[in-house]
């Protein structure tokens, strides 16, 4: 564990991951489509356009997702951000309550206010300064990830339509005594 810390072995296998995600991304799409592909072709059309068919559907519902969810989640991020004054006072008014109770007990409260007050104008004066960073950060996640599935979309159209060709290459890769384990596998998992 020194070692794996020391050499920040997870840091890389983090970013290799990352690197090499729009590929795990496209092998399960193409996975996942190619039941609906053999359907297409069943019906007679041909492996292009039942690939073409399936991804058009696949982006339509990728579309409706996010003009549904998008709008709304700007909207109650510029809601949040509008009642955070609000929120804070509440939370102001609510402690000047218990202080006022604990006046009337054995220990001088006044100290512990103060402190208390300025921790939370602390907390909201952090919220807002930080807070269009952290929609930055937010931001450049949300694009990076959105970046990494259209690339994973490409790859997953390719081995969607060569998804039998890719199949057989990788069984000529394994050694003859494993490919009746894998065709049973595959079948398995399917």
């Amino acid at each position: 564990t020194y070692l794996i810390q020391e050499w920040k072995i997870l840091k890389y296998i983090g970013e290799l991951i990352a690197v090499i995600s729009p590929i795990f991304i496209g092998f399960l799409l193409a996975w996942l489509c190619i039941p609906a592909v053999k359907f297409l072709e069943g019906k007679g059309l041909p492996k292009l356009v039942s690939c073409i068919i399936v991804y058009v559907g696949i982006l339509a519902f990728v579309g409706l997702l996010l003009s549904a969810l998008v709008p709304s989640f700007i909207q109650q991020m510029a809601d949040f951000a509008s009642s955070l004054p609000t929120i804070l006072e509440e939370i102001k008014d609510f402690s000047d309550g218990i202080f006022r109770w604990f006046n009337y007990s054995i220990f001088d409260s006044m100290d512990l206010k103060d402190n208390i007050y300025k921790a939370i104008e602390g907390f909201g004066t952090e919220m807002t300064t930080d807070l269009p960073n952290k929609l930055f950060v937010i931001g450049k996640s949300i694009v990076s990830g959105g970046i990494n599935f259209i690339l994973g979309l490409m790859i997953g159209f390719y081995v969607l339509y060569d998804f039998d060709k890719l199949n057989n290459g990788l069984k000529g890769l394994l050694p003859v005594t494993w490919r009746e384990g894998y065709d049973d596998l595959c079948n398995r998992l399917n």
